[in-house]
């Protein structure tokens, strides 16, 4: 019943705002965006050549940073996607490594040498020719320290010893240690989210990396930065005519403008869907989809039927600051375990579409690494829900219960507990109060800490939270980057910027183990083995806890575009926010027709004058009829007189 009302109000209110919603262009005023120049008041763009995107996670608190390489920067309102390109993309669909910038690469036999070979006739957005001097530039800034360190630094530095451009596309790196996975990671491919930011270094050469705001970015991708606004709501990108794959593929995407748009609600962003204003409306909850799909039957998103939502590589879970007391007590991360319902999660903040999911690892792992996880998940229940574990592991530890109900450690600590949720999803704002309400109703003072943008990050990377209501993101097709992800050589103290493991938990038996997997090949038959130790200690001290699977309801319309990604389609998948979505925006089409003109009918050629010609004997009868009747007239009046 309740899904039912919440339903029907979703739906009533889509028909009564919609009328008004139209008469609105969805382009507000925009002010100076800053060195693109200022944006017209009022602009708007041909509906037919403008594909209009939901900026994932909200406007951008820092509207003019468009430097991949520090904090804040714009990445998910088009920079990463349609403007940025990588050398390699991973495609889940087909479990193939697709070249871009790169046309290939050889790694030695030792994997301490990878070769990559570009593409040649590639050409940044100012029109110089991106080459091997590009590549060997950027990786030797991240080899280079810096104050704070840039993104990727710390990784490059600890893994490639050096870089060499051998000639105009041909890139050698050497590693420190052997590297045999090193094509299928972020340091070179796209695996998720994005990969190392290659830079023009004939603009980067002459900047200071760490404060260089990269406004405009000059870039290889189809699009450049046209305008956006002030408070970092919206960001306009045109397509270039000069895009190199036109010249070398002979493809162009059909959008001539992408336009990125931030809303602050979910149901906003289901009434702009709704009125056609809107062409990806980013995660949304089932409620809602069902509701705007009977307003508006354009909308389809994976599944053209329940569960509707495409398998996300990142499944929820729920880290914990390890770094903190009392939770650095691995006691206490499991009685947290214990007291979470991940059935009512599913329900309460997924709407049954996020069933329980007892492990850290990608569901697209390959086939042995997935029933190695199953073997482990058996043996340790991870997922169970069992107050009364949580109480009795609190009670063995000297905790107490104070009169308010709230546990107070045998130290006299009163159990306070912050749940950190970013609140530009509705479902992750879900997540994160539900977990703190559970954490309340076994006694300890949870509240769901709200924050967007690089705040949430900011409070996550720093360690200023104790748990958080996220997803976690790391391996792909094999276990290895989830695992070193907890790897302590990335752990800093409270307040310094963690580059991995935020949960900055230690365990030198497991670094043993995941420094041993780093030089080995998946598929080694040890590797395995060696997997399964590295879950023991993983399900033992539970750093981070397992919870649900995450679903990615991307809603799409089809009114203006089409040829989305789907179960029926699924040439890539349908990720909107990551940078293999370059391949979505050059794959839909317009379905604009213009509408044709009736032929004009051919101007008849000038006809003759025809002259009649009249017998004589008509002209001769005429007369002796008029005398006839002129002597009569005269005779009549002769006779009178």
């Amino acid at each position: 019943m309740k899904y039912f009302k919440k339903r029907m109000t979703v739906i009533i209110t889509l028909l009564l705002t919609i009328p008004f919603v139209s008469l609105l262009t969805i382009d507000s005023p925009l002010e100076t965006g800053g060195s693109v120049g200022a944006a017209k008041a009022q602009e708007t763009y041909p509906r037919n050549e403008t594909l209009y995107a939901f900026i994932d996670g909200g406007r951008r608190t820092v509207p003019d940073n468009f430097n991949p390489y520090t904090t804040g920067w714009i990445s998910s309102a088009g920079h990463n996607q349609i403007a940025q390109e990588y050398l390699f993309y991973y495609n889940y669909e087909n479990g193939t490594l697709m070249p871009w910038l790169a046309k290939g690469y050889s790694l030695s036999d030792d994997y301490k040498t990878l070769t990559i070979y570009l593409r040649e006739g590639i050409t940044w957005s100012d029109g110089v020719e991106f080459n091997a001097s590009d590549v060997e530039f950027t990786y030797n800034m991240l080899l280079t320290p810096h104050t704070p360190p840039l993104s990727y630094e710390e990784r490059v530095q600890d893994e490639i010893e050096s870089v060499e451009a051998v000639d105009a596309t041909t890139v050698v790196f050497h590693f420190k240690k052997p590297n045999p996975r090193a094509p299928y990671t972020d340091l070179f491919s796209v695996m998720i989210w994005g990969s190392v930011y290659l830079v023009p270094k004939h603009i980067w050469k002459d900047v200071d990396p760490t404060t260089y705001k990269n406004n405009p970015p000059v870039v290889t991708g189809p699009y450049n930065l046209s305008s956006y606004s002030e408070n970092g709501d919206l960001y306009v990108w045109k397509r270039r005519d000069d895009w190199w794959g036109t010249k070398l593929f002979g493809i162009q995407p059909a959008p001539k403008y992408i336009v990125y748009v931030a809303y602050a609600t979910e149901e906003a962003t289901a009434l702009e869907l709704a009125a056609n204003k809107l062409d990806v409306g980013g995660y949304i909850t089932p409620g809602t989809f069902k509701a705007l799909r009977e307003t508006n039957p354009n909308i389809t998103a994976w599944y053209p039927h329940e569960p509707y939502a495409w398998a996300e590589v990142c499944p929820l879970f729920f880290p914990i600051n390890c770094a903190k007391y009392p939770w650095n007590n691995p006691k206490v991360r499991w009685a947290i375990s214990y007291a979470i319902n991940r059935t009512e999660l599913n329900v309460v903040a997924q709407e049954g579409t996020a069933p329980p999911f007892g492990n850290l690892f990608s569901p697209y792992m390959e086939p042995r690494f997935l029933n190695a996880v199953a073997e482990k998940e058996k043996e340790y229940n991870p997922l169970e829900y069992n107050p009364a574990k949580t109480e009795q592991i609190f009670t063995e530890l000297g905790w107490k219960k104070g009169d308010d109900g709230i546990w107070v450690t045998d130290n006299g600590t009163r159990v306070e507990f912050e749940v950190l949720t970013h609140s530009g999803w509705l479902f992750i704002r879900k997540y994160g109060e539900d977990l703190a309400d559970q954490l309340r109703r076994v006694g300890i003072d949870a509240t769901a800490k709200l924050l967007t943008g690089t705040a949430w990050s900011n409070a996550y990377s720093t360690g200023d939270y104790d748990g958080n209501a996220m997803w976690f993101c790391a391996s792909v097709n094999e276990p290895y980057p989830t695992l070193v992800w907890f790897h302590s050589k990335w752990a800093r103290p409270i307040g310094t910027v963690c580059p991995s493991n935020n949960v900055r938990w230690s365990n030198a038996t497991y670094d043993e183990i995941i420094d041993q997997m780093a030089s080995m090949s998946p598929k080694d038959p040890q590797y395995i083995e060696l997997f399964k130790r590295a879950m023991d200690i993983l399900y033992q001290e539970m750093p981070a806890i397992p919870t649900t699977h995450q679903p990615a309801l991307i809603a799409y319309s089809n009114t203006y575009w089409t040829n989305w990604p789907s179960s029926e389609n699924p040439y890539i998948q349908p990720y909107f926010q990551c940078a293999t979505w370059l391949f979505v925006v050059l794959n839909v089409k317009s379905t604009y027709v213009p509408p044709v003109k009736p032929p004009t009918p051919p101007t008849p050629p000038p006809q003759p004058t025809v002259v009649e010609v009249i017998p004589s004997w008509v002209y001769a009868l005429a007369a002796i009829t008029v005398i006839s009747i002129v002597v009569a007239i005269w005779a009549l009046a002769t006779r009178r007189r």
